[in-house]
């Protein structure tokens, strides 16, 4: 007779161990987190500055200061403009939401007393204002330029950058002075008709 083979289950077999896999941690897109946040006023502002896909890529990881709804429109009541004026002036838009961004990722448990952050608008401020300063004292308080504007939702993570949600818009210069109004001419008034003097003139008869 042939010799018989040994055949072990397989379950007498040592399991190998695979290492695990390491899967990439999901992320929220800026847009669609901003969009679940009801910030639509910030949303159509970037988009009509041109700067969503500046806010959105994952190159170089952001800071967002994201003004609310509401605090859009007091801070447009205060300067005294609507929203189309401001969209309309494309250079104060700009100037506006490059002072809400900074270039690197800051917690607010990296935030202290003080400190200030330099940020997107650089040099292309108006009046020379492009850095924030921070105050911790009554959580976080951001101060602009004109304006200052308290973080009412911190560290929103995105793919692309952190976003704390603030109560006001960051302003970093003064408000364009408006063109001087140009008064109507005032209406002349009506000259007096002159007079004709009736002169009576006598002829002499010939005598």
């Amino acid at each position: 007779m042939g010799q018989r083979k040994n055949y072990q289950h397989a379950s007498q077999h040592p399991k190998r161990k695979f290492p695990a896999l390491s899967v990439a941690p999901e992320c929220t897109p800026l847009v669609e987190a901003a969009t679940a946040a009801n910030l639509t006023t910030l949303l159509a502002a970037l988009e009509a500055a041109g700067l969503v896909d500046a806010v959105v890529s994952p190159a170089a990881p952001l800071t967002v200061f994201a003004p609310t709804n509401d605090a859009f429109d007091a801070a447009l009541k205060a300067l005294g403009i609507t929203l189309k004026d401001l969209v309309a002036d494309s250079d104060l838009l700009k100037e506006i939401l490059l002072y809400h961004v900074l270039g690197t990722t800051v917690r607010s448990g990296d935030i202290v007393d003080g400190a200030t952050a330099e940020t997107l608008l650089g040099k292309d401020s108006s009046c020379g204002v492009s850095a924030l300063t921070f105050d911790t004292k009554d959580g976080v308080v951001v101060k602009g330029g004109q304006t200052s504007a308290k973080v009412v939702v911190p560290d929103v993570e995105t793919c692309s950058a952190v976003v704390h949600v603030i109560d006001f818009v960051l302003v970093p210069c003064p408000a364009p002075a408006q063109p001087p109004m140009h008064p109507s001419p005032m209406p002349r008034k009506a000259e007096p008709k002159k007079k004709h003097k009736l002169v009576h003139i006598v002829w002499p008869f010939d005598g």
